[in-house]
């Protein structure tokens, strides 16, 4: 999987800070307008699976059962900046995990079975993110967030096709790629203590035209 330089998540912060300081004449309220965010969780809910049964059954082929497992280490990273006392603008990296993807199917079109199944697979993997951030403090210390952006994903999938049978396998893989632009929403709970922040995160996921539901732990510093 292809893995953005950190150069270019700088230069593209540095550009949106020049067009958010000239559309906002008052500096940030934060004492520590600079923050890290690290977030560990898993895709807990995802339409992966009712998606790609019912695009390979348009397709054709007859699905006799199928299956998505998602990892429990997948991982946000995230710098961002307090523009006013309740907006920031963050730039970001997501690496979903391996996500396994184990579909049985019958069908008559076996020249195109695993072009299919990489087509109508699901799209997971790593990439940047960009987003806008709103907080409000609940209580003192305590302060929930919500967010919106867009995530330039880089997908890799390795596809293994079993063309003969189980006593007597013929496999044969391919392995595929490609680049998409995604949207996100998320929700977060936060408490603060002197410069450091501990929560719980939420993120919704459109990948793909198909929702994926992420939710994870939360752990930032504010400098």
């Amino acid at each position: 999987m292809k893995l953005f330089t950190a150069t270019k998540m700088i230069s593209a912060l540095t550009v949106s800070l020049l067009i958010a300081n000239s559309a906002y004449a008052a500096p940030a309220k934060k004492e520590n307008p600079w923050y890290i965010q690290g977030n560990i969780g898993v895709v807990f809910e995802t339409d992966s699976s009712k998606q790609s049964l019912q695009d390979l059954t348009a397709l054709g082929h007859e699905v006799t059962s199928i299956e998505v497992l998602t990892p429990h280490n997948s991982i946000q990273l995230e710098l961002g900046y307090q523009l006013t006392e309740h907006f920031a603008l963050t730039v970001g990296y997501i690496d979903f995990g391996d996500v396994e993807y184990n579909v049985s199917v019958n069908s008559k079109y076996t020249d195109d079975l695993i072009k299919d199944i990489a087509k109508t697979g699901p799209k997971y993997g790593n990439g940047n993110t960009f987003g806008v951030v709103y907080s409000y403090e609940l209580l003192p210390s305590l302060v929930a967030s919500v967010d919106a952006g867009v995530l330039f994903l880089e997908s890799e999938y390795q596809v293994t096709l079993n063309l003969g049978s189980n006593q007597t396998p013929i496999y044969y893989t391919q392995t595929t790629s490609e680049s998409s632009t995604e949207k996100y929403g998320g929700l977060g709970l936060s408490y603060f203590f002197d410069k450091f922040e501990v929560g719980g995160y939420y993120r919704y996921y459109d990948i793909n035209g198909v929702g994926s539901q992420w939710a994870g732990i939360r752990l930032g510093y504010h400098f």
